[in-house]
């Protein structure tokens, strides 16, 4: 009687073990997923506003605006540019999803040729 139930015990410990370890998996899975998400998001958004500020400053040397003390172009989406000319000198700052935790923002300064 006691034989019989030394091979069940061992079948349920193997069953366990495995329904625990497919778990940590699926945990360690969807955490990392989670991580990089975010990760991801960030970077695109700092690209997406350095972007942005480089086509600010492409508009104000194709439009040849002259000072500005703080303009901001919104787009579509209410991202943003922001420049402000002194003399020759252009600066630009692109904002991407102002006003939420994903809100980039990049500025750029150059001289104008």
């Amino acid at each position: 009687m006691f034989a019989k139930q030394k091979g069940s015990v061992v079948t349920y410990v193997i069953v366990a073990m495995t329904m625990a370890a497919t778990l940590a998996v699926g945990m360690v899975y969807m955490s990392s997923s989670s991580t990089f998400g975010l990760g991801e998001i960030t970077a695109n958004n700092s690209n997406r506003a350095y972007l942005l500020a480089q086509a600010g400053k492409d508009y104000a040397i194709v439009k040849s605006l002259v000072d500005t003390a703080g303009t901001n172009f919104t787009l579509a989406n209410n991202d943003y540019f922001r420049l402000v000319i002194n003399g020759n000198i252009i600066q630009s700052t692109g904002v991407v999803s102002p006003n939420t935790p994903f809100e980039a923002r990049r500025k750029i300064t150059i001289t104008r040729p």
